[in-house]
C-alpha cells in the first residue's frame, strides 16, 4: 500500500513543502533489482539514496554522482530521473531505501521496503517506517522555520 504525507510551511517570503511517501515493498527476484524514486519524466538536480534510514548510499548534486566507499560494488547504475540499479545482490542489503529529492522549494522523501523473499512486509513495519519519516520531516520543517524567524529577528 502506498501512503502520501505532504506539509507546507509558509512564511512572508518563503514557502517550502515536504512530501513524504511510504512506497510498497519490491521484491527482488533477480541478481540486480531497480528501485525507482520519482516519475521517469522527472529532472533530478539534489539526490540522497539512504539504506535503513541513515547508511548513505550515494549523493547527487547538479549532475554529479558520488556513491558511498561501502555500496561501489552494489550500485550498477543511477537514471535520470534518480532510479536507483542495485547488483550483487544478498540479504545484506534488504531493507528500507530512502530517496530524498530536493530543490530550493520542496523536498521529496520516499522510502521502499526492499525483501529478497516473496512475501509481504508487516503492518507494523510499514506504521513504524511513515512515524519515523515523519518525524524526521517535521523536525526538518520546524528547524527551517526556527532559523527563519532567528534570521529576521537578528539581521533585520
Amino acid at each position: 500500500m502506498d501512503l502520501n504525507y505532504s506539509c507546507a510551511v509558509s512564511t512572508g517570503r518563503n514557502r517550502k513543502r515536504a512530501t513524504f511517501r511510504q512506497q510498497g515493498s519490491v521484491t527482488r527476484s533477480q541478481s540486480e533489482t531497480t528501485i525507482h524514486c520519482s516519475p521517469p519524466h522527472t529532472t533530478v538536480t539534489n539526490l540522497i539514496w539512504r539504506f535503513d534510514h541513515s547508511q548513505i548510499i550515494l549523493t547527487k548534486t547538479d549532475s554529479q554522482y558520488t556513491v558511498s566507499e561501502e555500496w561501489k560494488q552494489h550500485v550498477k547504475d543511477v537514471s535520470e530521473s534518480g532510479s536507483l540499479t542495485l547488483q550483487h545482490f544478498s540479504s545484506d542489503q534488504e531493507g528500507t531505501y530512502t530517496c530524498e529529492l530536493a530543490d530550493a522549494v520542496e523536498t521529496k522523501i520516499t522510502n521502499i521496503l526492499v525483501e529478497i523473499n516473496e512475501g509481504n512486509s508487516s503492518n507494523v513495519e510499514a506504521i513504524v517506517g511513515v512515524v519515523i519519516a515523519a518525524i524526521v520531516v517535521l523536525a526538518s520543517l520546524v528547524t527551517l522555520l526556527v532559523l527563519w524567524k532567528n534570521k529576521k529577528c537578528c539581521f533585520s
